[in-house]
């Protein structure tokens, strides 16, 4: 029988998380192995309220799949390690894990200059690191038959990102310089980091801005100078990250949300379908082959964007100012066309 002291630095060491999973099985087997305490499988079963067939598939996985070199004692009746100096690996995978392993390292690093790119790629190699040997091939041949594919996404200073990730951690303020893509101008300004946002790839700061005193969202790409200041803040006990980007569209955020309706034909209308735009949509088929898309969104001109790049597959139902909005904007797009 393993003492009452061990099963208790064990269930204190698991924080009773997963309690007696297969992880959580071995972790015990291997500890009362390494303490000297040759368990039998009658006592391992009791202890942890499993079957004998558990922990008998348990000491094959153990044996076959990580390699212990475990090893029969006839007369305690109990096992241990021949090889004294073999440890069990610190983690153990599944098929499904390592899948989901090799995603989250893509997700993460398609970028060349994701911020800490060094120390996530360190990360994973001390993850693939403590596979047994068995697991490496799994995790080569998953990574030979998948691959991963981005967009273009804006290309921005590392360092800056840095700067803008450490004084987010300290609550630190910044002195920024900024271009303003829509006024055409740079201008400086002082911001609390907030929080910072990836969008399809793209990075930006959401921080209470001392120019405009309100939040504002900053792209980090068209942050041309950085640096942290020496004072601190306090995030508004107002603010909240989900609630600020509830009703965006995408990024660009205003306080008051629309009701939209947008109409889509052919190849456009199939496609809209099948995303899921915002929280709030609703779809709606006429019976015609269109679909009409109800949003009730802020930030309207990621909207008009959108429906301008689908030309005439989409329409604008309604507001009728948005309409407006949009006739207009193609009336000097059909005016770039005409020839002299």
């Amino acid at each position: 029988m393993i003492s009452s002291n061990l099963k208790r630095a064990l269930d204190a060491c698991s924080n009773k998380i997963m309690t007696y999973s297969l992880q959580y099985r071995l972790i015990y087997i291997d500890q009362a192995i390494q303490k000297g305490y040759c368990p039998g499988i009658e006592a391992l079963a009791k202890d942890m309220e499993v079957s004998e067939r558990t922990i008998h598939r348990d000491l094959g996985y153990l044996r076959d799949s990580l390699g212990a070199p475990l090893k029969y004692d006839r007369n305690k009746k109990g096992y241990y390690y021949e090889q004294s100096t073999w440890n069990m690996p610190a983690i153990i995978f599944t098929e499904q894990e390592l899948l989901a392993l090799l995603i989250a390292k893509h997700v993460l690093l398609h970028h060349s200059k994701v911020p800490y790119e060094k120390h996530l790629r360190n990360a994973f190699n001390k993850i693939v690191n403590c596979l047994p040997g068995e697991e490496l091939p799994c995790l080569e041949e998953i990574e030979e038959n998948i691959s991963f594919r981005y967009g273009a996404s804006r290309t921005f200073d590392p360092m800056i990102l840095d700067t803008v990730a450490r004084a987010l951690q300290k609550r630190d303020s910044i002195k920024i310089r900024y271009y303003s893509a829509g006024r055409d101008e740079e201008n400086e300004r002082v911001v609390d980091p907030y929080h910072m946002d990836n969008l399809r790839g793209d990075w930006y700061l959401i921080g209470f801005c001392h120019l405009r005193n309100e939040v504002r969202v900053f792209s980090l790409n068209r942050i041309l100078e950085c640096h942290k200041l020496e004072r601190t803040f306090e995030i508004d006990s107002d603010f909240s990250y989900s609630d600020f980007i509830q009703n965006a569209f995408g990024i660009i955020h205003s306080d008051e949300p629309v009701e939209i309706a947008i109409q889509f034909w052919n190849l456009d209308a199939r496609l809209a379908k099948e995303r899921k735009w915002h929280n709030s949509q609703r779809i709606e088929e006429p019976g015609d082959k269109s679909v009409i898309i109800h949003l009730r969104v802020a930030g309207i001109e990621e909207v008009k964007r959108w429906v301008l790049s689908c030309g005439k597959n989409a329409r604008i139902i309604k507001p009728e100012w948005l309409q407006d909005d949009i006739m207009r904007e193609l009336a000097e797009s059909l005016k770039r066309y005409k020839k002299n």
